[in-house]
């Protein structure tokens, strides 16, 4: 692991800075620590609990399935809506598979479930707690889909949606439910991934 270099001010140095740039500095220090990290493979993933457009609330359960497929959307990503029927088809057709849509931005339950069934979405999407997606790195982009096991840990993680992505990320589910290797990440494309500077006004 590659640890980031230590800031230290010796009494010499400190003493010829003016109060304002020492607050600054502290003040700097304390933002970068406090910032979210991005899932990495190996990590524990956290909880994701959250309201479905029904309002049943839903506790997701990595170890109720052999893999989980963990996709943060949002309606007003065009991106997502490429990418959603391919879930969709994973879900109906892979067993020991769950997919768990996590919502991004904030609609009526009626909104949601109309939205859901245009896509012909059959698969749990929830209204997550703020904590979810703050826990899970801050997702900064759309969509953004993390693969885990059933031990609870971060396989892979996905940001966009591509033609080449989602053949990447069909082939990685295979390939871990089959207990092979997975192969090269395919990286994501830039402009198929979509930020909240991207929401239509």
């Amino acid at each position: 692991m590659i640890e980031e270099p230590k800031m230290t001010i010796s009494g010499k140095h400190a003493g010829g800075l003016g109060l304002g740039v020492l607050l600054a500095l502290v003040a700097s220090v304390s933002v970068a620590s406090a910032a979210p990290l991005a899932m990495v493979p190996g990590d524990v993933a956290p909880e994701v609990r959250g309201d479905t457009s029904l309002g049943q609330r839903k506790v997701v359960d990595f170890s109720e399935t052999r893999l989980t497929l963990l996709n943060f959307w949002a309606t007003w990503c065009e991106p997502c809506k490429q990418e959603m029927p391919v879930l969709e088809e994973l879900h109906q057709t892979r067993e020991d598979l769950q997919v768990i849509g996590v919502m991004h931005d904030s609609v009526e339950n009626e909104q949601m479930q109309a939205f859901l069934e245009s896509l012909g979405v059959s698969y749990t999407v929830v209204r997550p707690l703020l904590r979810v997606t703050k826990a899970y790195g801050g997702v900064g982009a759309l969509p953004t889909t993390i693969l885990i096991d059933s031990d609870g840990r971060v396989v892979r993680r996905y940001v966009g949606a591509t033609e080449e992505q989602l053949e990447g990320l069909i082939r990685d589910v295979d390939d871990a439910l089959a207990g092979r290797k997975l192969k090269e990440m395919v990286f994501p494309d830039r402009i198929n991934a979509v930020t909240d500077l991207d929401r239509p006004k």
